[in-house]
C-alpha cells in the first residue's frame, strides 16, 4: 500500500481500525466491534433509505426511514455482536427498545450532520 501523506491520512477512514464497545443491558454485558463507514458508503444507505411522496399541489418531499437506514447501517459496520452479522438484520429488528436505543448511539444522527445540505435534503420539498 502507498504510504500516504499525515494530512491526507486523516481524511481517510481505516480499513482495519475498530472500535469495541459494550452495552449493559438488565445485569449482562454485550460486546460490539464497529468500523468506521467512509463518506460515500454512508451516503449510499442514506439514497437506499429515502422515498419521495407526493404532496398537494402537484410537490414532492423526501422522506427518510431512519429505521432501515439504522439497520442497513449498522449491517455494513458492525464487525463482530453477539448474534452471527449475517443475521444482524433480524435481531435488530427483534431488539428490546432500552437497548435499541443504547445501540443506536453508535449510528451517525444525520440530524447533527455538519453537512446542512444532507438535513435540508432531508426535509426539502420539490416542483416535479
Amino acid at each position: 500500500m502507498v504510504q500516504l501523506s499525515d494530512d491526507l491520512s486523516k481524511i481517510l477512514v481505516s480499513d482495519t481500525e475498530t472500535k469495541e464497545f459494550t452495552i449493559v443491558h438488565k445485569g449482562q454485558n454485550f460486546t460490539f466491534k464497529i468500523r468506521d463507514l467512509p463518506w460515500s458508503r454512508v451516503t449510499n444507505i442514506l439514497s437506499k433509505s429515502i422515498a419521495y411522496e407526493k404532496q398537494p399541489g402537484n410537490k414532492m418531499k423526501v422522506v427518510m426511514d431512519k429505521s432501515e437506514f439504522d439497520i442497513q447501517y449498522l449491517e455494513a459496520a458492525l464487525v463482530s455482536a453477539p448474534w452471527p452479522l449475517s443475521q444482524t438484520r433480524i435481531y435488530l429488528k427483534k431488539l428490546d427498545r432500552s437497548f435499541g436505543n443504547k445501540l443506536a448511539k453508535y449510528i451517525p444522527d444525520l440530524d447533527e450532520d455538519e453537512d446542512d445540505g444532507l438535513k435540508n435534503l432531508l426535509t426539502k420539498q420539490s416542483d416535479f
